[in-house]
């Protein structure tokens, strides 16, 4: 992750984000084991087979050097 914070960081952008499916926990452990925060959440936006899915909005600050 570190190699890709510094890429971020050198590309100019200053935070990175993401979203998981709320119901897939471990990912979401991983994220935040990582240092994303979650930051809201998009009820019922996908999906799966005939059921939907809330999805979280996750996202960290780039580290400036």
């Amino acid at each position: 992750w570190t190699r890709r914070f510094r890429w971020a960081a050198s590309a100019g952008p200053h935070r990175l984000e993401l979203t998981v499916m709320a119901n897939n926990k471990s990912a979401f452990r991983l994220y935040e084991r990582k240092g994303f925060l979650g930051e809201g959440i998009r009820s019922r936006s996908l999906r799966v087979g005939d059921t939907w899915m809330d999805e979280v909005f996750m996202a960290t600050l780039i580290p400036t050097p």
